[in-house]
């Protein structure tokens, strides 16, 4: 009996660990191919991501949402040499969000057809594992980086400059996760924030 009982409470204790602090509820239907998926989580790529928003320092890293073999995945553009991955990769929906601190999903403002594209665009990179870029410079076509892939991706399907860049310090422009939802180009869906019974942050449609 208490070798029994060890055992649930070591599971119980796993389970907790393995949780985020704001776990995603199930959105089902609330998300569609080419929404926006905000997360927040430690380390050095993360950091540096968060404190050069302007403003709202809330996220560190993000994705294109997506369907694949009608399961549900987020797109970004991740470099970790510790687990090898460098460049456009694809998690399914939890996987994305299992170690978030916080999270958020935003929606464009464009017709659902527009939407979708930006969906399967983001998995043709996939697909064609467009590798990390580490210069971070919006010069280069062939390489991306996280809020780059998915600025370039909305603004390729929208045939203009939805979301827009920042001017660095006055030397080169780069697009900052603030970038993404701080303009008049998206509004929020759905929030860690609404889920723990707080203010939620940012726009509605």
């Amino acid at each position: 009996m208490e070798g029994a009982r060890r055992k649930t409470l070591t599971l119980l204790a796993l389970a907790l660990l393995s949780s985020p602090a704001h776990p995603a509820p199930e959105l089902g239907p609330a998300l569609q191919p080419g929404d926006i998926v905000f997360r927040r989580q430690s380390g050095f790529f993360s950091e540096i991501a968060r404190r050069h928003s302007i403003g709202e320092k809330r996220f560190s890293h993000a994705g294109i949402y997506a369907v694949r073999d009608g399961q549900p995945v987020v797109v970004h553009a991740i470099y970790d040499s510790e687990r090898a991955r460098d460049g456009v990769v694809i998690d399914s929906f939890d996987d994305f969000l299992r170690d978030a601190s916080d999270w958020a999903a935003y929606r464009t403002r464009m017709s659902d057809a527009q939407r979708a594209k930006i969906g399967q665009l983001a998995l043709v990179a996939a697909d064609a594992a467009v590798p990390f870029d580490l210069d971070f410079d919006l010069a280069s076509t062939s390489t991306v980086y996280c809020t780059e892939f998915i600025w370039r991706t909305v603004n390729t399907v929208a045939a203009y400059e939805l979301m827009p860049s920042s001017r660095l310090a006055g030397k080169r422009d780069v697009v900052r996760l603030s970038d993404l939802i701080l303009g008049d180009g998206t509004f929020v869906i759905a929030d860690a924030t609404v889920v723990n019974n707080a203010t939620p942050i940012g726009k509605k449609p």
